[in-house]
Order: structure tokens, then sequence, then C-alpha cells
């Protein structure tokens, strides 16, 4: 039996397939070896931001200066 084995601290989206597995029948199996799963993604983004962040911030870039005229836009013919 020809067998890869591939340990990830921290599984990828997406998995590359080896060259030597490509077009041939396999079976891939998923097997979790911590015991605790890991908190979604969007959990530990929202945990990572302290309280009321985003409300005290809000608004915060100074004023851009008025943005010049762009002129006006030419007319074009009628399409046919």
């Amino acid at each position: 039996m020809n067998a890869i084995r591939l340990v990830y601290d921290a599984v990828p989206d997406r998995l590359s397939v080896p060259p030597t597995m490509r077009r041939r029948r396999v079976e891939v199996v998923f097997l979790a070896l911590d015991e605790e799963p890991v908190p979604a993604l969007t959990e530990s983004i929202r945990d990572d931001w302290p309280t009321g962040f985003f409300e005290q911030t809000a608004g915060s870039i100074p004023d851009l200066s008025e943005r010049e005229t762009q002129g006006e836009h030419p007319t074009r013919e009628p399409f046919p």
C-alpha cells in the first residue's frame, strides 16, 4: 500500500493532492488529533477586540480634503 500521512497544526481551507495520488482511487480521512474543537473563526476574531472598540473608533479618521471636480463626462453617440 502506498500511503502518505500529513499532519497539520492548523489545517488550511484547501488541501493539495500529492502528485502520486492524483487521478487514483483514494480514501481521505480527517481525524482530529486534539480533544477540544477550535472555536469558529468569527468567534476568535470577535473575542480579540476589546468591548466597544468599533463604536469608539468609528469615524476616527480625520476628514479628508474635498475632492476636485472630475470634469464633465463626454456624451457619446447613441448606439444604433
